[in-house]
């Protein structure tokens, strides 16, 4: 079993504003997050006259020629940001494999989860952080690990080392002797409800996915029953 030092003040505590998809089924998350802004034309008001026949309404003026319309279906704004967002982070997205010896036990409490048996194999999602080579990840994923090996568009099988982990947080960061990787953007900016996220990784060991949702909550203080200590962004 591995082991490696504690992460809590590496590179500045802001575990919890990238949880987001990194705790949910080890589906990478990180600063996907885009307002969908949404151009309405304005309506002209229409008032009835009390005369159906007077000659002074001018019916030419509650005539709109849709067909001159600009503003996009929603659809197809939609799948425009998609695509974009998609090409603009899949260099930053890793996929991760983890070989266990049998008999090996979990040693986080993660979301609330009782002690399990861990699989001697298992997949999931790393982002690149920075150029030189380190990834972050979920805990739960790497725990125990006999071998960590990483993919990636430019490499395939290699070996990542463990550089620390935080329990508290469920995360965990690794080391490639790479370089001249694509650190994930983040953004300094506040989430707020409503707005749109992106999901890109590799869950369950399938190939790579994105998915689209919404933040739906913001819980800076979760419900004891989710056993998380930190807040986290619900979709």
């Amino acid at each position: 079993m591995n082991t490696a030092p504690d992460i809590t003040d590496w590179r500045s505590r802001r575990w919890p504003l990238i949880l987001l998809a990194l705790a949910m089924g080890s589906v990478l998350g990180f600063g996907l997050r885009e307002q969908l802004g949404r151009t309405r034309a304005a309506e002209q008001p229409m008032s009835e006259s009390s005369n159906a026949d007077d000659p002074a309404v001018d019916e030419s003026a509650f005539q709109t020629d849709v067909a001159t319309s600009t503003v996009p279906p929603l659809h197809e704004d939609l799948a425009a940001k998609s695509r974009r967002v998609v090409a603009t982070t899949s260099a930053s997205v890793v996929r991760i494999d983890v070989e266990r010896d049998a008999g090996q036990w979990s040693d986080s409490a993660y979301a609330g989860e009782a002690h399990y048996e861990l699989p001697t194999t298992e997949q999931g999602t790393a982002v690149v952080i920075s150029a030189d080579g380190y990834l972050l990840t979920n805990l739960h994923l790497i725990q125990a690990a006999r071998r960590i090996t990483a993919t990636h568009e430019r490499f395939a099988g290699d070996v990542a080392e463990i550089i620390g982990v935080d329990k508290a947080t469920d995360l965990a960061v690794l080391r490639l002797n790479q370089t001249d990787l694509s650190p994930i953007a983040w953004s300094e900016r506040s989430a707020h409800v409503g707005e749109f996220v992106w999901a890109l990784g590799y869950p369950f060991g399938f190939q790579r996915s994105a998915s689209f949702g919404i933040i739906s909550a913001i819980h800076e203080k979760p419900p004891r029953k989710l056993g998380m200590p930190f807040g986290c962004l619900q979709t």
